[in-house]
């Protein structure tokens, strides 16, 4: 289905059309496709509202929010002597 998606403190007009199974799925697309380096940390933390126009018509809102996972391993080396 296609929703058509964009921030709560923008215009429908700039909205973008995503393909999605329901409306929280294209909201959570929305924002992975534009989120910019430097938006990423607040986005996470506190959330993105984004309203999403249903194919019936309706219109949803949604807060999407991510979350950060760091990840480490460590691996053995073993000297050349």
């Amino acid at each position: 289905m296609k929703f058509l998606c964009w921030y709560e403190d923008d215009v429908e007009e700039h909205g973008r059309t995503i393909e999605a199974t329901y409306p929280e799925y294209a909201a959570e697309k929305y924002i992975e496709e534009n989120e910019d380096s430097d938006s990423i940390e607040w986005s996470i933390e506190v959330g993105d509202r984004v309203m999403v126009r249903c194919p019936d018509g309706n219109v949803k809102r949604y807060r999407v929010r991510g979350e950060a996972e760091v990840t480490y391993s460590a691996t053995e080396e073993k000297s050349d002597e």
